[in-house]
This record gives structure tokens, sequence and C-alpha cells, in this order.
């Protein structure tokens, strides 16, 4: 494509944006495994020079997974940088704790995209409290449940 400009021109191309496919807010199983994608579209100048992750705004490395006592790391980090559209993948094996927070994909060339890590227990396992009621975990919230909810009514309360 050629594109030729006397006075001054303007750019008729969008500008690039980055963006992580999916909920802003995603919810993970403690012990269980995290992958982020994020694409960064309308590269039609220059592929990044800069494209990595940043977690609760420190720069995600191959040593952080390392560092955090992970056996074999626990952490892949994956780039393609391309005219047009670029791609990064992080992979988090073994979630812990630590790993909830803000999760960003940082480029030089357009705006961070954002999601929020959640790890919690394993969603809507159900777990005896005692005789009458059991326990799990819905939408992140702990609620109670009774086995005897034919006399109470609804007896099922969110915490």
């Amino acid at each position: 494509m050629v594109i030729l400009c006397h006075s001054y021109c303007v750019s008729s191309f969008p500008a690039p944006y980055a963006v992580i496919p999916g909920p802003s807010v995603v919810r993970v199983v403690m012990g269980g495994t995290l992958t982020l994608e994020c694409s960064v579209h309308h590269l039609h100048r220059r592929p990044p020079s800069a494209l990595f992750w940043r977690h609760d705004g420190v720069v995600v490395t191959a040593k952080s997974g390392a560092n955090s006592g992970r056996v074999n790391g626990g952490l892949s980090l994956e780039s393609e940088r391309n005219l047009g559209e670029s791609h990064i993948r992080l992979v988090v094996v073994g979630l812990n704790a630590d790993d909830a927070g803000h999760y960003e994909c940082v480029t030089d060339v357009a705006d961070p995209a954002r999601v929020e890590v959640i790890v919690g227990e394993r969603e809507g396992a159900l777990i005896p409290a005692d005789a009458y009621n059991w326990v799990h975990l819905h939408r992140g919230k702990l609620v109670v449940l009774c086995r005897a909810k034919a006399w109470l009514g609804s007896c099922s309360k969110t915490f």
C-alpha cells in the first residue's frame, strides 16, 4: 500500500489496541492452571518492541515462577510479535493465593489490557458442616444449604 501525502496526511488506519478475550474477572481454583492470552491488533507500522505481562504492577518473567517455590517453575511465557497482530500467552500451573490479583498485558504501542484473577477453593464443592447443613462456594461467596429445607422453607444463607 502506498500513501502519498502532499501538505499534510492523516492516517486512516485504526489505532492499535490490546485485548484479553473473556471476562474482566477470572475465577480459578487453588492448585489449578491459569492461562491468559492477549492480542495486540492493528499493528500497521511495526510490531511492538515491548510486549509483556505485569502482575500487581510487577513484570512477570520466567524467573517469577522459579522464585515463587513452584515445582519446575510452574510458569510459561510465549510471545509472537508480527506486523498486523501480535500475541502473548501466560500459563501458571499450581495456582496459590499469591497468584490472585490484577494482570496487565503491556505493550509500547497501545494501552494495557487488564484482567483480575481470583484464586479460590473448588467452585461448587459441597462440604458437610454438621448433621443438618452443607457449605459450598458459589460465585466466590460461602453458601450454607440446609438438608432439612422442606420444613424450614428456604434455608440457604450467603456470606
